[in-house]
Order: structure tokens, then C-alpha cells, then sequence
């Protein structure tokens, strides 16, 4: 058996704050933006969405989860806009983050809003994980 979105999550959020440790910005910002992408896209698995292989979820997630919302725990439903926001803002940097060697980026500006960047997706997977949580145990 394979590994599940919130455990996948979790690696691209490991990954992130490796990458942060080391100075590497623009890892940190790509992995990041997969961590809070992924551990949403948990949450949608467990309300039984059909999930596109594409980045942006952000539309789809608002209408599910709005569909959903009685299903969720107070505290995702609260903090709703600061995942979506999180996930929308890294998208995004995602270009950069993905491209640098492209487009000469400066990686110390990259790596100060790795900094911010690496928390905030630390606090939306962790969001993530409690909605994932509770929907699971009320399919049960």
C-alpha cells in the first residue's frame, strides 16, 4: 500500500523546511506550495471529490468545502481563507520557485519569503490534517 496524501504532504513539508535550513529558497518555496496542495487535496479526497491533476485547486476546494462545510471541524472552516490564501499566494511564486535558473531570481529575496512561506504551509497542512481527521472519523 502506498503512502497517503497527508503522509505525502508531510515529506513535501519536510522537504521545505530542509531546503529553508540550508538556504535554499527556491526549493523551499516549490515544496512548500506542494505540501499545502496536496494535504488540501486530502481533505478533498475524504469528502469524496474526484481531485484534477492540476495545481491551481483553489476554485474547486472553495465550492466543495462550502458544500461541505458541516462535515468540517470549526477550526478548518475558520481558518478556510488563510489555506486557500496560502495555497493561492504560493502558486504564484511557484514560477519562480520552479524556474529561478531561467529568470536570474535573487535567491536571498526568495529565501526571506521562504522564511514566511515555509510557516504559513506549516500551519495550513496542519489545518488540513485536523479536517482530514474528523471528515474521516464521521465516514466512518
Amino acid at each position: 500500500m502506498g503512502i497517503d496524501a497527508m503522509e505525502n504532504s508531510d515529506m513535501w513539508l519536510a522537504t521545505a523546511q530542509a531546503a529553508l535550513g540550508k538556504g535554499i529558497g527556491t526549493t523551499a518555496l516549490y515544496c512548500a506550495e506542494m505540501a499545502v496542495e496536496i494535504a488540501l487535496k486530502g481533505v478533498l479526497l475524504e469528502l469524496r471529490v474526484d481531485i484534477p491533476k492540476s495545481h491551481n485547486i483553489v476554485p474547486l476546494a472553495r465550492a466543495c468545502i462550502e458544500e461541505n462545510r458541516k462535515k468540517l471541524p470549526k477550526e478548518f472552516n475558520e481558518r478556510l481563507e488563510f489555506v486557500l490564501g496560502t495555497l493561492s499566494e504560493l502558486l504564484d511564486l511557484r514560477p519562480l520557485a520552479g524556474y529561478a535558473f531561467e529568470r536570474n531570481v535573487d535567491e536571498g529575496e526568495l529565501g526571506e519569503k521562504a522564511k514566511d512561506y515555509v510557516k504559513m504551509a506549516a500551519e495550513a497542512t496542519r489545518l488540513c490534517k485536523i479536517a482530514t481527521v474528523h471528515v474521516a472519523k464521521k465516514n466512518d
